[in-house]
């Protein structure tokens, strides 16, 4: 898989994207197996390479998604630092790759000009995620500032 077509990284130059890809770690997990809890501490996002992941969020665990091969969940923890929004369960067999923070911050302190175009990559996705779950609430125009903001403020940039 390559991350020039996750969509939150496809805006990153090739140096990015090769940078990016020495440090994922392909991580395994069987069927009802949790990826992530909601509400725990996050620094990480994930891309499915086989099999699908259930989203869920709340105390019923009401579905909101269901992500295939290719697709990608956990990049405002990665990028902010920000508590699991939802709970990720292995539906069958699932292989992912991790990026972490600290590797992902590295390339990103070293060029803080991408911190734009990841912000309104992820502000997007939210704004896809916020109509998935059907609350209505899309972001207010001086959110995608405020997400920059908050992306460069956890990775260290001025």
């Amino acid at each position: 898989m390559k991350l020039s077509t996750v969509p939150v990284f496809a805006s990153l130059g090739t140096d990015a994207h090769q940078a990016l890809a020495g440090v994922v770690v392909e991580r395994l997990y069987g069927s009802g197996e949790v990826v992530v809890d909601e509400g725990d501490p996050g620094q990480s996002m994930f891309i499915v390479t086989r099999g699908a992941v259930q989203i869920v969020v709340g105390p019923e665990q009401r579905e909101v998604a269901v992500t295939k091969a290719g697709g990608y969940f956990g990049e405002m923890s990665l990028l902010t630092g920000a508590p699991r929004s939802a709970t990720v369960i292995a539906k069958g067999d699932v292989t992912v790759l991790e990026i972490e923070a600290d590797a992902f911050g590295a390339y990103v302190r070293a060029h803080p000009e991408v911190i734009d175009e990841l912000a309104r990559a992820a502000e997007a996705r939210r704004r896809e995620l916020d109509q998935t779950r059907a609350s209505g609430a899309a972001g207010a125009p001086g959110e995608q500032k405020s997400l920059a903001q908050r992306m460069r403020k956890f990775f260290g940039i001025a």
